[in-house]
């Protein structure tokens, strides 16, 4: 077995601090907020493959990310590590430390520990991650001017007010409008979260965000760039063809994408060529047909991992190019929506004022 997949010996049991509550030890891997959770799993998978990579055994590694106790980062590894100790595999200690663990992602770090090739496979799962916490981060940041505009549109026509009547009637004046702009975005948030813990309301919101303008292309490219990049990740990590096709199509919420996923996976485990499948779904516009060009040439040349590395940095090179797009159509949208809504603010001022003069 390699160096960097090589299990110690088991040792006396050390003394161990309390563990926090559930609530904070995730915090490092686990279900915080969408973006920082996946910077949190990238940065634990990067550190971890330094560790394999510098001739650290398994346990030796974890611990080493543990040393610098008080991290989140290093209270996960110790836990992991604790877990392998009593018997777990590295798969079944990350996935109980990580509930929102995906199926590609564990069954990609079996197929590793198998073929001796984990640090590799922890590289790419870093990058996977890193990708996805910075596509995030990025429709985070376009939304702040957006947000800060309508702000502004609600405060400053009514900041006469402030001058003229007083602080209690400026606030009587924009306290209804930002508490229905904030209670909306609020009870967005949380039925977005509540629909998304179970397989319908996860649907549900994907086909509602397919049918947004300019969204539903974005989710599209997303969605397939996390199935390139499920599939690369598998397949580097040894796991079977079938196995990889079935798993990166398990990994996937956008429900057409996922479903054309199962059906490429049906029919390679029924003796279909890979490209053929491909190529299937490709005449129903549903994968590119340059990524069934790639799933031929890796077919024929059995390079699958290089190929798919190659195809999931298209893909989210591609992904990444309409959120660009997308991150500045959307303030100019709202800043001509804000500057519509002050002109008719204005021109019913000023209709107000003439009609008063006339009367």
């Amino acid at each position: 077995m390699p160096l960097a997949c090589r299990r110690e010996p088991a040792r006396a049991p050390r003394t161990r601090k309390p563990h926090p509550p559930a609530t904070i030890r995730r915090m490092g891997l686990g279900d915080a907020i969408s973006g920082v959770r996946h910077f949190g799993r990238a940065r634990f998978y990067d550190e971890f493959a330094r560790m394999l990579e510098a001739g650290l055994p398994l346990r030796a590694a974890l611990r080493a990310i543990a040393a610098p106790s008080g991290d989140p980062i290093a209270r996960a590894a110790e836990r992991i590590e604790e877990r392998i100790r009593r018997g777990a595999s590295l798969a079944e200690a990350i996935a109980e430390e990580v509930p929102s663990l995906e199926p590609f992602e564990r069954h990609a770090i079996e197929g590793a520990e198998r073929s001796g090739r984990l640090p590799e496979t922890l590289r790419r799962l870093s990058a996977h991650f890193r990708a996805r916490g910075e596509a995030i981060a990025r429709v985070a940041l376009g939304l702040l001017y957006p947000v800060a505009l309508v702000h502004l549109a609600i405060l400053l026509p009514n900041a006469a007010l402030l001058f003229w009547n007083g602080v209690a009637a400026y606030a009587r004046a924009v306290a209804p409008p930002l508490f229905a702009l904030w209670g909306g975005a609020l009870g967005a948030i949380l039925l977005g979260r509540a629909l998304a813990r179970s397989p319908a309301g996860r649907r549900w919101l994907g086909a509602v965000g397919l049918r947004l303008p300019g969204v539903g292309r974005l989710l599209r490219a997303q969605a397939f760039a996390d199935y390139v990049e499920a599939l690369e990740l598998l397949f580097r990590a040894g796991v079977p063809a079938g196995e990889a096709l079935e798993r990166a199509a398990g990994s996937l919420r956008e429900p057409a994408l996922a479903e054309a996923g199962r059906r490429i996976a049906d029919a390679v485990g029924a003796g279909r060529k890979l490209a053929e499948a491909f190529e299937e779904e490709a005449a129903r516009a549903l994968v590119p047909r340059w990524f069934a060009e790639s799933a031929r040439i890796a077919e024929e040349s059995g390079a699958y991992d290089e190929t798919f590395e190659k195809a999931a940095r298209a893909a989210r090179e591609d992904a990444d190019r309409r959120l660009r797009r997308l991150s500045v159509a959307i303030p100019v949208i709202v800043y001509l929506a804000v500057m519509a809504y002050i002109a008719a603010l204005v021109i019913r001022f000023y209709s107000g004022f003439y009609r008063s003069i006339a009367g």
